[in-house]
């Protein structure tokens, strides 16, 4: 297969499993919408909040660093897979562990928050074998991955669509999200002991685990960071407005993460490819990424003017009549959507290029627009505040930094470029 086409392949592959991911999360939301209501809807979206805060500390910060070691140094594999494990099950205590003090300590009394909470906590448990699609990523074995990921999402959507359409408490549905890593973890185990071998291979060297904390210990914060900045708005809406507010935010939210895997899911199979042009073909390199960063901000956009005219009605087919004050949220998000598309690619570029600590710089401009206007947006104009504050701090977040932090400042040309359809030439990109 050429390899245009197999980057295509590759590319349609992790775009399926994500959208299928988030696909799934739309249906849940949707059914219990109409089973359940806004108010028990924004309990729930609440208690999937809480339990991941702390998901990059497990999976989420170390995976593109561990991605980029394992293509950088193929023959080092069983030592950054021996101690990136370690390092993943370590953290994965805080990570489970925090989420449940957080609910004890603000809904005493609430029990099915409490149980909730339980239930998503222990979907991170499996995740430490999630090195394994870290692995197949940086090794270009997308089929084998994406196969394992279709299994367990498969395996989940059913169990917790059941659930809810048998009226069962949702924190049983909370329960059932752990079938989704647990059976994609034990699938991607199957797989590698048979096609690459036995995981008892693996060594713990410590060198190589106080190695991989310097260099992700910035990418964890950042994830964290990131992963906050776009969920502090529901503990904001739970202190300072109803859990209705909050069921329709919640909504809104599961479109917004649907529609940012469109970039994220392709960006996922290029990146290793990045990563060795970056290494053997700058030029080539610089073009390629600029072609993409026009391509992903257009696509942005276009898929904002799509959700501002299609959106409500959509909303209210899907999630039935109750859920109509979500419209306008979501166009709020969608709005979002064009500046984190193009935050997507130079997430990438950070990576390659930069030190990770840039996305600890960039969130915490975010942060700086978004909780004021949360502060003052969200008393006043409930969830829809909200998400106009977060379109406000993803523009700062995203697009604004890069022009404010002078390492960043050519990809700032770059994006801005992009949002009018053009790109720079290669002359341009040497001098």
């Amino acid at each position: 297969m050429r390899p245009s086409l197999e980057h295509l392949f590759h590319s349609g592959l992790m775009f399926l499993y994500r959208l299928t991911q988030s696909c799934v999360g739309l249906v849940v939301y949707a059914v219990s919408m109409r089973v359940y209501g806004p108010d028990l809807l924004g309990k729930y979206a609440l208690a999937v909040t809480a339990s991941q805060m702390l998901a990059p500390l497990v999976i989420g910060g170390l995976d593109p660093i561990l991605v980029r070691e394992l293509v950088r140094h193929p023959t080092q594999k069983l030592e950054l897979m021996g101690s990136s494990f370690v390092l993943v099950l370590v953290a994965t205590l805080a990570a489970v562990g925090a989420p449940l003090l957080y609910v004890t300590a603000t809904s005493p009394g609430d029990r099915d928050l409490f149980l909730m909470v339980t239930g998503q906590s222990l979907s991170l448990i499996p995740l430490c074998l999630f090195i394994l699609l870290s692995f197949f990523r940086a090794e270009s074995r997308f089929v084998l991955a994406t196969a394992c990921g279709f299994a367990g999402v498969v395996v989940s959507a059913f169990a917790r669509v059941t659930l809810v359409l048998w009226h069962q408490p949702l924190y049983w549905v909370s329960v059932a999200n752990v079938l989704d890593p647990l059976v994609c973890g034990v699938m991607l185990l199957v797989v590698y002991q048979r096609y690459v071998g036995s995981v008892l291979s693996w060594r713990i060297s410590w060198s190589s685990v106080r190695k991989l904390c310097e260099l992700t210990w910035p990418a964890v914060l950042s994830s964290f960071m990131a992963m906050l900045f776009f969920r502090i708005s529901h503990f904001m809406l739970k202190s300072m407005s109803t859990f209705d507010q909050l069921g329709y935010y919640a909504v809104a939210f599961q479109i917004f993460t649907l529609l940012n895997f469109l970039p994220t899911s392709a960006l996922a199979v290029l990146y290793p490819r990045l990563v060795k042009l970056h290494q053997v073909d700058p030029r080539r390199y610089l073009e390629t990424l600029r072609k993409i960063y026009v391509a992903v901000t257009l696509g942005g956009m276009i898929i904002f003017l799509g959700v501002w005219l299609w959106v409500t009605p959509a909303i209210g087919l899907v999630f039935g009549a109750r859920s109509i004050p979500a419209g306008p949220v979501a166009v709020m998000m969608a709005l979002a959507n064009v500046f984190t598309f193009s935050g997507a690619v130079r997430y990438n570029v950070i990576y390659i290029e930069h030190k990770p600590v840039y996305h600890v710089y960039n969130t915490l401009l975010g942060f700086v627009v978004l909780v004021p206007l949360n502060l003052i947006l969200i008393p006043k104009y409930g969830a829809v505040g909200a998400a106009a504050g977060v379109a406000c701090a993803c523009c700062a977040a995203n697009v604004v930094s890069s022009w404010v932090f002078a390492p960043l400042r050519a990809t700032g040309i770059d994006q801005t470029l992009a949002f009018l359809g053009l790109r720079r030439r290669l002359g341009s990109a040497l001098s």
